[in-house]
C-alpha cells in the first residue's frame, strides 16, 4: 500500500485530501507544516509527498529543498498559485499543481506520480 503525506495549514484542505486519498486504496497521514513535515519524515517512510507553499514556519519551497537534501528519490507534489519560477530556490524531484485545480486533476497526477513505483 502506498504512503501518502500531506502537508497543508489549512485542515479542511488536509481533511478533503486525506478523504480523497484513502478512498482510492493509499494510506494517508497529515501535518500541517514543513516542521512537523520534517520530523514526520524523519521517522516514517511515505511513497509522495503532497504540499502546499504559503504554511507557517516553512515554507513549500523549502520543505522541498529539505526533502531533496535528506530523500533526493522522494516525488513530491506542490500546490501552489505561486508559479516555481517566481520562487527563489532550486527545487528538484517535484511535480507543480496551480491552485485552483480539480480534485480529479491532481489524483491523475498522484496516479502518474505513483505509478513508476507500482513495479
Amino acid at each position: 500500500m502506498k504512503k501518502i503525506l500531506i502537508v497543508d495549514n489549512y485542515e479542511e484542505i488536509r481533511n478533503l485530501l486525506h478523504a480523497e486519498l484513502a478512498e482510492k486504496g493509499l494510506k494517508v497521514n497529515a501535518v500541517s507544516n514543513g516542521m512537523e513535515a520534517e520530523a514526520y519524515l524523519k521517522e516514517n517512510q511515505v511513497d509522495l509527498v503532497i504540499t502546499a507553499y504559503l504554511m507557517p514556519h516553512m515554507n513549500g519551497a523549502e520543505l522541498i529543498a529539505s526533502i531533496n537534501n535528506q530523500f533526493p528519490l522522494l516525488p513530491i507534489v506542490l500546490l501552489s498559485m505561486i508559479n516555481p519560477l517566481e520562487m527563489e530556490i532550486e527545487l528538484k524531484n517535484y511535480h507543480y499543481m496551480a491552485k485552483p485545480f480539480t480534485l480529479s486533476h491532481l489524483m491523475k497526477l498522484v496516479d502518474k506520480v505513483l505509478e513508476p513505483l507500482a513495479n
